[in-house]
């Protein structure tokens, strides 16, 4: 778990002050406190990695992937609706 964890809180891109780990949690809490459906996290993770970062980013190409290296980590979301208004507790 040690190698996983220092490889993940490597830059993002050659000279990004942000990690790969950080970025990913970031676009990752975007779509559970909107509600952004799994379909458009893939096509923005792909666009990302894609079009708008350098080519030798280290941005996962899906959300399904950033999830799973997020989960191995032990950082979840548990998604409960609380009450008839929106409120959410995570």
């Amino acid at each position: 778990m040690e190698v996983l964890f220092v490889k993940e809180i490597t830059s993002l891109y050659e000279r990004f002050p942000c990690s790969m780990l950080s970025t990913m949690l970031l676009l990752l809490n975007l779509s559970i406190v909107h509600g952004i459906t799994n379909t458009f996290m893939d096509k923005l993770f792909s666009l990302l990695q894609n079009e708008l970062l350098p080519k030798n980013n280290k941005l996962s190409a899906t959300s399904y992937k950033a999830r799973k290296k997020i989960k191995f980590l032990g950082l979840t979301y548990i998604f409960r609706h609380v009450c008839k208004n929106g409120r959410m507790l995570f």
